[in-house]
């Protein structure tokens, strides 16, 4: 059992002890009380502590997080809308009734999702005081005017788990939010020390402009690459001493190939940090609408949540908990210097686009492509000699 499941355990046993009443006939095994921080405490009859659950602060919703959901909510409805019009049209030309009756199926599950969207949550609200005419069948005559109870179906617009708020793990969280005014934008979070933040690595959907793996072609040191992270490998290959890896590295413009190459070269250079700031500086000059929304991050501390030892994140990925904790970080070299860039452009550093001579470079797009296209046909040939 991992650690959250035994925390959702521990918790479950100590409501269901709230609730019960307490038994003469079974001893007591485990008793709950707090500690000094007001974590919930789990001890034996001889008061040792068994387990210790830290329990988190609530707050409620900022009115951005608001209007966050909702615009979530309204996007998912119209994704929803677009999935049930393309079923409709498929069902115009469905060639048999298997298929219609497949396609009549998706209709319903979708309607259905769009349905529970729209209205996620419903309760019963009672309304007093209107009048309704209530008739005697039996006599016409006895025609009268009374008040009744009606009940109403009301819907919410979020489901329960999100209306009304959220935990967090620190103090300092409410307080920027309480008292400095502090509201969160897409892509943002706050650390246990109620300091803003933005993670980002590889597939974070609102800081992939920040990943050092976004493919973007640039020039460092008289040499074209696709990305930052191609240009880092590149270079860290050659400081040691590996140059036919760092031509394969070189040769290719994808982040997946590029990993499997230096899969076993885990050598960390003394000099990452001045490396990086090299080729991040360079990368930034030459695309200067990752300028913009790089300063558009104002103070948030920017965080290179990767777990390589060599890299230069902090040691965990971006789903990890413990990431919330800037004393579990190793260090963060990559967030550094692209905060240190982010000062330096604020400060009205030269950002207009360079073009930049290189007498090498790596493998363009479009000869992707041509390699691929070239691979088909002479697969295709070779089908077509062994068919013969």
């Amino acid at each position: 059992m991992d650690e959250d499941s035994k925390k959702q355990e521990i918790l479950k046993n100590f409501f269901k002890k709230l609730l019960k009443k307490p038994s003469k006939k079974y001893a007591e095994k485990e008793f709950y009380g707090y500690d000094d921080n007001g974590n919930l405490v789990v001890t034996d009859k001889d008061k040792n502590v068994i387990s210790t659950i830290e329990l988190q602060y609530y707050r409620g919703y900022s009115k951005d997080e608001l209007e966050e959901l909702e615009k979530e909510r309204v996007d998912k409805i119209i994704e929803l809308e677009n999935k049930i019009d393309e079923q409709r049209e498929s069902l115009r030309n469905a060639e048999n009734i298997e298929d219609e009756f497949n396609i009549h199926t998706e209709i319903t599950n979708l309607e259905k999702q769009r349905s529970f969207t729209i209205n996620p949550y419903r309760s019963i609200k009672r309304v007093e005081g209107l009048e309704v005419r209530d008739v005697q069948m039996e006599d016409k005559a006895k025609d009268s005017k009374k008040q009744k109870l009606v009940y109403q179906v009301v819907y919410r617009d979020f489901p329960l788990a999100k209306l009304y708020g959220k935990y967090t793990h620190s103090k300092e969280v409410i307080d920027a939010i309480e008292q400095k005014g502090v509201r969160l934008t897409s892509g943002e979070v706050f650390l246990t020390n109620g300091r803003v933040a933005r993670f980002f690595n590889e597939n974070e959907v609102n800081n992939e402009f920040l990943s050092i793996f976004l493919v973007r072609d640039f020039v460092y040191n008289e040499t074209k690459f696709s990305s930052p992270y191609q240009a880092f490998e590149t270079t860290r290959l050659m400081e040691l001493g590996k140059e036919e890896l760092a031509k394969k590295v070189l040769n290719t413009r994808s982040i997946k190939t590029i990993r499997y190459y230096i899969r076993e070269v885990l050598d960390v250079l003394p000099d990452t940090k001045d490396l990086w700031t090299e080729i991040l500086s360079e990368y930034y000059k030459q695309h200067s609408d990752l300028i913009k929304m790089l300063t558009d991050t104002k103070d948030a501390i920017l965080v290179f949540a990767n777990a390589n030892p060599y890299l230069g994140g902090i040691g965990l990925t971006s789903d990890d908990p413990k990431r919330l904790d800037t004393k579990n970080w190793k260090h963060n070299i990559v967030g550094e210097v692209l905060m240190s860039l982010r000062s330096e452009f604020l400060q009205g550093m030269k950002t207009e686009k360079q073009e930049k001579k290189f007498t090498q470079s790596t493998i363009t797009e479009e000869e992707v492509k041509n390699t691929k296209k070239a691979a088909i046909i002479s697969s295709m040939k070779k089908k077509s000699v062994n068919f013969e």
